[in-house]
């Protein structure tokens, strides 16, 4: 499969190799990682990852399967089969992942794989986005999100407002894991189900 057909050129691998390194700074010989993607991903960012994960010397293998039929719905029983002797997962499909959901969760539950959720990513996203964030930005981020989690884990309701005009109420933070997993996963499934084309299904979150 050429990626000329995605319009766009191949010489692409070279940035997309360069911007790939922040977050596989840490990845070595010692590590087994599996890539999932699908048929529909973009080959020129599935084969940048394999590229950076080989330069780096570690047990990569890729695994590619059709599209997922739906949001969060999980990958094929043999991949997460497999995926559970990785030290790490990359989730490159074209549909997003959720590490919530029944088969992600029996990954995680090995107590050794990582799951890295880089779904619907693209070769602008990689190269001209988020894909130039430096790991300063990260270090940052992660902070923000950290000290985000502590207020959120501590509240009982959560009101957002910005300059922008956003103005969002939450209550019952306390909701059990188990029970926003099968909300979501119950939206996926009833979010796939209408008559729509798959490239307009969206996961309405509520």
């Amino acid at each position: 499969m050429s990626a000329d057909r995605y319009g766009i050129p191949s010489t692409k691998i070279i940035e997309l190799m360069k911007n790939l390194q922040v977050p596989f700074r840490n990845v070595g010989p010692q590590h087994k990682i599996m890539v999932m993607t699908d048929t529909a991903m973009d080959p020129l960012v599935w084969q940048a990852v394999m590229a950076v994960l080989n330069e780096k010397g570690a047990q990569a293998m890729l695994t590619m399967f059709p599209p997922l039929p739906y949001h969060c719905a999980d990958p094929l029983s043999m991949a997460i089969g497999a995926a559970k002797e990785a030290d790490l997962v990359v989730a490159l499909t074209t549909t997003c992942m959720n590490s919530g959901t029944p088969g992600l969760r029996e990954i995680r539950n090995t107590g050794r794989t990582g799951i890295l959720l880089m779904e619907e990513s693209t070769v602008e996203i990689l190269t001209e986005g988020g894909g130039k964030t430096t790991l300063e930005d990260m270090e940052e981020i992660s902070d923000i999100c950290r000290r985000i989690g502590e207020v959120y884990d501590k509240g009982k309701k959560i009101h957002i407002t910005s300059e922008s005009g956003s103005d969002f109420h939450r209550g019952h933070l306390g909701l059990s894991a188990e029970l926003s997993r099968r909300s979501l996963v119950e939206a996926a499934r009833k979010n796939q189900r209408k008559d729509r084309p798959a490239h307009r299904r969206h996961l309405a979150m509520g």
